[in-house]
């Protein structure tokens, strides 16, 4: 009940003992580079030997814009899911598009064959270099030296640490461990310049609810990555109702942009969503198996543009006086700043959308969000990614130092000029 009514009890009409509200303080928050924000978003690739790779690949990653690629390398006359000289011949040609790729090394080839692979994809292609996937997952029939998941894994860090920084060419190359934690040993950071962790929910959670990323950070710095600055080479969400961890394309096109803005926000420098158009994963591809953008393609294509930027300018950044209310504590925010000084608060409410018994989409209400400001604004532009692209919905002129807007389960993007 609100303290401004009256209430009448018992015939009586009683006057509230107060009429004074507690509005949240308004403090400066410090902005975050919107470059940064964009050059910490990736995707892994499957790169086809077939016509596939010019008729669908090259065309849609140049529409969606992302130039961080998770790609696992290959050597010449291994044909395993695709001829692999051919696959490595278009990586280097991304690469000398602007692609920066990630090299995932596996337990298949020498040290000395994955060091002539990267050699290969110098000075170009190559970004950075990451350890086994998953090992431990039975699938991946991890071994090294002899040794299986987790006792082996240390020892192919230590092997790979050493054989990156033997080698002229290589030797600056960053060094991602592999994908996973385990208690079963403290700390490896002396093998790596990043931790590595895969992040999914099941039944479309998002990244916070029941506390997943937490947790999962948590569990990093427990164990082999105390200090470590930490990537996530995998994340996503599954378009297939009927598949692993399957949910909808609606409940994917809003998780997405989601977890770019959530991983970034608790400081993960590079999140790669799985995938693109994946081989045997079309739930989770981006993409349709014909190449046709799903709703998601969409949503992170126009989040990206909205706050596309060149490299950071200044030294220091600003910050924008403001504070944010909501009845929820769901509702999440990210402020950034381009070069021309205009500042971008990123809202959004994570929340999943999937509802595991009944297999459909939950409804789930915009949430109003009251911002208010130090000083107001000269302009207010608002975005909304994933249903109307890069087209703004509403611009306010000089809106005021209190402005309440409606915040869904996807990203609400005020373009805010001070």
């Amino acid at each position: 009940m609100k303290f401004s009514q009256k209430i009448l009890l018992f015939g009586i009409i009683c006057l509230p003992l107060s009429t004074k509200t507690h509005a949240a303080e308004i403090k400066p928050l410090q902005a975050r580079s919107a470059f940064d924000f964009v050059d910490s978003m990736g995707v892994c690739v499957f790169i086809y030997d077939d016509a596939r790779h010019d008729s669908i690949v090259k065309p849609r990653l140049a529409e969606l814009g992302i130039k961080h690629l998770r790609v696992g390398l290959k050597k010449a006359g291994d044909n395993n899911r695709g001829n692999g000289q051919i696959q490595m011949e278009r990586l280097k040609q991304l690469g000398k598009e602007g692609y920066k790729i990630t090299g995932l090394w596996s337990c298949w080839y020498s040290m000395d064959d994955f060091v002539k692979i990267s050699e290969s994809l110098l000075p170009d292609a190559l970004y950075q270099v990451e350890g086994p996937n998953e090992p431990w997952n039975g699938h991946e029939n991890f071994k090294w030296e002899g040794k299986k998941w987790p006792e082996g894994l240390s020892l192919y860090m230590e092997d790979m640490h050493s054989a990156v920084r033997a080698n002229d060419k290589t030797r600056n190359l960053p060094i991602l461990s592999f994908s996973g934690t385990t208690s079963a040993y403290k700390s490896i950071e002396q093998w790596l310049d990043y931790g590595n962790e895969h992040i999914y929910t099941d039944n479309g959670e998002s990244l916070t609810e029941k506390g997943h990323l937490e947790k999962l950070i948590t569990r990093c710095r427990n164990t082999q990555y105390p200090t470590k600055p930490l990537q996530f080479t995998e994340a996503g969400y599954s378009s297939d109702p009927k598949g692993f961890r399957g949910t909808s394309p609606e409940v994917q096109a809003s998780g997405v942009p989601r977890i770019y803005l959530e991983t970034f926000r608790q400081g993960i420098v590079r999140t790669f969503i799985y995938g693109f158009l994946m081989k045997d994963d079309a739930g989770f591809s981006l993409l349709q198996p014909d190449g046709t953008p799903k709703p998601a393609f969409k949503a992170v294509q126009a989040m990206k543009a909205i706050l596309d930027d060149g490299p950071t300018k200044k030294k220091t950044l600003g910050s924008l006086p403001l504070s944010i209310e909501s009845n929820v504590s769901s509702v999440h925010h990210l402020l950034l700043q381009k070069n021309d000084g205009n500042f971008y608060l990123c809202l959004w409410n994570d929340i999943g959308g999937w509802d595991p018994k009944t297999k459909k989409n939950r409804n789930n209400a915009d949430q109003p969000v009251k911002v208010s400001f130090g000083t107001t604004p000269a302009k207010v532009v608002e975005y909304r990614p994933l249903t109307n692209g890069t087209a703004a919905v509403n611009t306010r002129e000089a809106p005021g130092k209190e402005v309440t807007f409606n915040v869904p389960d996807h990203p609400l993007i005020l373009q805010i000029t001070p």
